[in-house]
Formats: structure tokens, sequence, C-alpha cells
């Protein structure tokens, strides 16, 4: 039997209207699994975000994030897994980024479970913003159904996975869950508490392969709980890898900031202690605080003839 797809010179097919059929979905087929296999070309084709001028534009990376994702793709290949520790400058995408990658995840695998956190209520209420609006916006043909909505849950039932977000000062954050995906924003910002609510975090999601933890963000005091989390990091000593987001574009990564401030003999007492601490097997008080934001803000001054912006007084 001929089974062959009828061309313009086949007498079946004489204007080529199945070829192009054929080619047609062929192209819908690659397009749909590219979606779902290449996590930038999701963003720009599948994703919105709000620009300053209010309106809804693609989610093509920037210099900072390109940074972040080349980093993270890598270590997701070696290892099957995703554990990241990010320092981070304001408004350089790396929050926007994480939620763009946890959303892809949730969408594409049945039985993903993920978990959003920020220091305070109103920053969890941003980045949920963020992930709803992926999903208002997302294409329909690879776009889950959702469940009942809420101020803090966004669930695919169709595919058994979902969101839920809370803040750092939320009672028993995370407790008896099992997550495939946890953001835990601005841990710097967390205040007392920290590192339990970071201790159960981190139980929550199984160390097994297609499981992400992304902690990010910006430096507040030496010795505080992310401080000790960057340095076990940077240090080896623990599963997790440091990354800088570029602190301003096309002048200083925040990773050569880092670097200068521990090469600088002026500086020999505070790398001393970073030394130590990453030693340590228990998180000690700080001995400096404020050091490390401190000299992260000189060093960027001195580079670029501007401050950056950097919480706490």
């Amino acid at each position: 039997m001929d089974t062959s797809m009828g061309t313009p010179e086949d007498d079946n097919d004489p204007d080529g209207i199945l070829e192009g059929q054929m080619a047609a979905w062929l192209a819908d087929k690659a397009h749909r699994r590219r979606l779902l296999e290449d996590f930038p070309y999701f963003c720009e084709h599948a994703l919105k975000l709000r620009a300053e001028s209010g309106e809804l534009i693609p989610l093509i990376f920037n210099h900072s994030q390109r940074h972040l994702w080349a980093a993270i793709e890598k270590q997701w290949k070696e290892t099957g897994r995703l554990r990241v520790v990010i320092c981070k400058a304001r408004q350089q995408g790396a929050s926007t980024l994480t939620a763009a990658l946890f959303y892809w995840l949730a969408i594409r695998k049945r039985g993903q479970r993920g978990y959003i956190i920020a220091h305070r209520q109103q920053s969890v209420s941003d980045l949920f913003g963020i992930v709803n609006r992926y999903h208002d916006n997302c294409p329909e043909e690879i776009k889950p159904k959702t469940g009942a909505a809420s101020a803090n849950e966004l669930s695919f039932p169709e595919i058994d996975s979902g969101y839920r977000v809370g803040s750092a000062g939320s009672e028993g954050l995370a407790r008896g869950s099992t997550l495939q995906f946890a953001h835990l924003s601005e841990v710097a910002l967390w205040g007392d508490g920290a590192e339990d609510h970071v201790a159960g975090l981190l139980q929550a999601v199984p160390d097994i392969p297609d499981t992400a933890i992304i902690i990010e963000s910006t430096a507040l005091q030496m010795g505080d709980t992310f401080h000790r989390l960057w340095n076990n990091a940077e240090g080896g000593n623990s599963d997790f890898t440091d990354l800088h987001a570029l602190v301003l574009e096309g002048c200083i990564s925040g990773r050569q900031v880092a670097g200068r401030i521990r090469d600088d003999g002026n500086r020999a007492g505070i790398r001393q202690t970073a030394q130590a601490e990453r030693q340590s097997d228990v998180l000690a008080p700080a001995q400096n605080p404020a050091a490390w934001r401190k000299q992260v803000q000189e060093r960027v001054s001195d580079q670029c003839g501007r401050m950056l912006p950097v919480r706490g007084g």
C-alpha cells in the first residue's frame, strides 16, 4: 500500500495542500517540544512580564539573567538537580528568572510541588503575582488547567502539580511537606528564626534528581544566615553552588567585587573571619555586622563612580 503523502507534483495533491499541512504540523510539534525542553526559548515564547511602561513584553534574558542561567544549566546537566545560592543586586532579574524556571518545572512534569518564601507578605504577593502573570499569558497548548485559586496557592490538578507561597514568619513553614522545588527569596532579611526556617525548607526537598532549591538575597550583614549559607557554598562545604548576579551590567560583577574584598590585604580581618565561619559547624554570631554589605557598596562605588543601592542602614 502506498502511504506516502502527496506532493505538488502528485495527482492526489496538485496544490501541495497536504504537504503544507504536514509541514505546519511538524513545525508546531517541534515548537511545542522545544517549549518543554529549552528554558530560554520557553521564556521568550510563552512568558510575559510587565515592563516599566506597564505593557506586557516577552521574558527575554538580560545580561545578568544569561549569566545566571548559564551557571544554573551547567549544574543541572552535571548533577541532575539544582542547589544554588545567589548573591544579587536589586533589579537584576534573579527573582524573575527563578519564578520563571519553577513555573516551567511545575507544568512540564506530573507531580511537581513548589514553595515560594520571602521575608514579608508584600514580597510574597509580588513574587506570586509574577507567577500568576506567567500563567495567565501562557499559550493554551501548554497551559495546564488550574484548580481553585487562592491568594497563596496555584494548583494544576490534572497534572497533580502546583505552587504554594508564604512569608518567613509563617508558622510551620512547609513542615511535613515534600517539595520538588523551593525558592527562598531575600533570606538576609528573614530576621529571627531564619536559620530554622531555612533548615526546615531544605529538609522538605529530597536529595534526588529533578529537584531544585534556589536561595537568593541581597547582601545585608556579615555573619547572618544568608552570609553563612554563601560561605559554605563558596568554600565547598555544602551541596550548593555560589553564584553572583552581575552587580551593574557592563561595569563589574559581584564575583569580582567579592574577590577583591577577599584579596585586599587591608581586609585581612574580614577574610579571616569568613574563613573561620566556613570551618564552623554552627552558625556563630556576626563579628563585624554590615561589613560585607558595606564593602560591596564601597567597591562598586570605586569602580563605577556611583553607589550600589543596598538595603539597610
